[in-house]
């Protein structure tokens, strides 16, 4: 005798069945309820997520456009100089080049990253 017994529970209490080994039985009248519930709710989420993640690529996206219109049309044509776009490439190489030197080159290969990646997990 089980405790079941001794205190007069009966299956009919619970919200799992059980088979003939004592494993609970998924119900699916139940779950197919909780299924579309959670399928919604996921979808949604990934709409409301998808819509963020793609209005934020859109605005860096739109920055680049405006900030290339901004140096290579507009300052270039109030410039009127043919020379200009040398002058900035190599002013940018030469920062390039000043950041490497002082800070090293911090980009690692892939056979570097799966290396430090099977030494320390």
């Amino acid at each position: 005798m089980g405790l079941k017994d001794k205190l007069n529970l009966s299956n009919k209490d619970d919200k799992t069945k059980q088979d003939k080994e004592g494993k609970p039985i998924i119900s699916n009248i139940d779950s197919s309820k909780e299924v579309k519930k959670s399928s919604l709710g996921m979808i949604l989420f990934a709409l409301v997520i998808g819509f963020i993640v793609g209005a934020i690529v859109w605005t860096i996206f739109r920055f680049s456009i405006v900030l290339t219109d901004l140096i290579w049309g507009t300052a270039f044509n109030v410039a009127n100089f043919y020379w200009l776009p040398l002058i900035i490439c190599a002013i940018v190489g030469l920062c390039i080049g000043l950041f490497t030197k002082y800070y090293g080159n911090n980009l690692h290969t892939i056979e570097e990253i799966v290396e430090i990646v099977q030494t320390k997990g």
